[in-house]
């Protein structure tokens, strides 16, 4: 929810989001969501955020995906499946150089 209204904000409450959804994000597990749209769109909507925003909040977006697999290994091969997907059907190379980034964090 609070990714959707990421944009509509200024950036002190885009850093409010970001630490305000940090604990939720530690706490999912990808692996068990039988939906992959569900996971694509979460997905999704994290390299959005991370694709806009993350030259002025380096700290917050790399939390976000960093927690995203703290408790739960096994996302990072599921982001890691997603990023690579996404980045040879777009074929952009802003997109390949911001997936490359994610994956070298996690």
């Amino acid at each position: 929810e609070g990714l959707i209204r990421f944009k509509g904000v200024n950036d002190l409450s885009r850093e409010r989001i970001l630490n305000y959804t940090k604990p939720f994000v530690k706490n999912i597990n990808l692996s068990l969501i039988k939906d992959i749209v569900r996971v694509c769109s979460l997905l999704e909507k994290l390299l959005i955020v991370t694709m806009k925003y993350s030259d002025i909040m380096i700290v917050g977006v790399k939390n976000i995906w960093l927690n995203l697999c703290y408790k739960y290994k096994e996302n990072v091969n599921i982001i890691l499946n997603y990023l690579i997907c996404k980045a040879t059907t777009t074929r952009s190379s802003t997109l390949i150089g911001i997936s490359a980034k994610i994956a070298l964090m996690l």
